[in-house]
């Protein structure tokens, strides 16, 4: 039997449901990510950590699956059901609890943030002025940080599924999740759910970390005005790849005599973070400089 306490209901008001319909195309828009919202906060219940292509075992699915019922009048509302375990409402609740109210005040980001971060990790790397921390190190403190990242990428699903709401004047969509700790209510118009997305999706570069491994490709990059250059690199500490960013063609010939060798190299690479948080694992880097002992 489906427990009343585990209840979440999607309610489409404003321009989203003229005559108290709304469209196939913002259901698409919309649901999907909500669904990949809760499969990801079941997945770190279960796995105590959330890594970047990390996806829901077929096995776990019955766990995060919302089930339609029937639909109620009046501003178009989606009632799912499921058999979520009891702490998932409550963690989802957890997550969105902050970013929510801090997107009901105005959020200014300069679009440039993630550039001038970048050209501080360079200045403090050219002065020396750099704290050497390794990747193994970084990686040694990271259980305090998992819960922050599975925050950082179920919140990421969340502003995607506000996408709809963002583009269109006059549209509402409101959230609200019944746990065993009572329900919540999250409702969104265009101005809050544009500023809901600077939050949480705004990319920034954390202090830039020292990390050993291989480029194991090296290639420009077309349509990205940022950073003209990519490359894969294998870390000798995960043994996982990751993609490092790299901002021009001076930086990229710096690295281009260690691609597809069998020479490791030492570089200093700023993790990207969303909401203050990373994967350190699979996370993608950014290029600062290379390591000199």
């Amino acid at each position: 039997m489906v427990n009343q306490h585990r209840q979440i209901t999607l309610k489409f008001d404003g321009t989203l449901a003229p005559q108290n319909g709304v469209s196939l195309r913002t259901i698409s828009y919309t649901v999907p990510h909500i669904q990949r919202a809760i499969d990801k906060s079941v997945y770190f219940l279960h796995f105590e950590e959330l890594r970047k292509f990390s996806t829901l075992p077929m096995h776990l699915h019955s766990d995060a699956d919302l089930y339609i019922y029937a639909l109620e009048k009046g501003s178009l509302k989606f009632p799912f059901f499921s058999d979520l375990a009891k702490e998932v409402p409550d963690l989802f609740n957890a997550f969105m609890s902050k970013p929510y109210e801090e997107a009901a005040h105005e959020v200014i980001i300069p679009g440039t943030i993630m550039q001038t971060d970048l050209e501080t990790n360079k200045i403090h790397a050219a002065m020396g002025n750099l704290d050497y921390v390794t990747q193994e190190q970084m990686l040694a403190k990271e259980a305090m940080h998992k819960k922050a990242y599975a925050q950082s990428a179920v919140m990421k699903d969340m502003s995607l599924a506000l996408g709809v709401v963002r583009v269109t004047p006059g549209a509402i969509l409101a959230l609200e999740v019944d746990s065993e700790k009572g329900a919540k209510s999250y409702e969104f118009d265009q101005n809050n759910a544009s500023r809901f997305a600077r939050l949480t999706t705004t990319k920034r570069l954390e202090d830039a970390v020292v990390y050993n491994g291989r480029i194991t490709g090296l290639e420009r990059q077309r349509g990205n005005a940022r950073f003209e250059f990519a490359a894969k690199f294998l870390s000798r500490a995960t043994g996982t790849e990751s993609k490092i960013l790299i901002s021009n063609y001076d930086d990229a010939m710096k690295l281009h005599p260690y691609n597809l060798t069998d020479k490791d190299v030492l570089i200093w690479a700023a993790p990207i973070s969303t909401y203050g948080s990373f994967d350190p694992v699979r996370g993608d880097l950014v290029f600062v400089d290379m390591f000199k002992e």
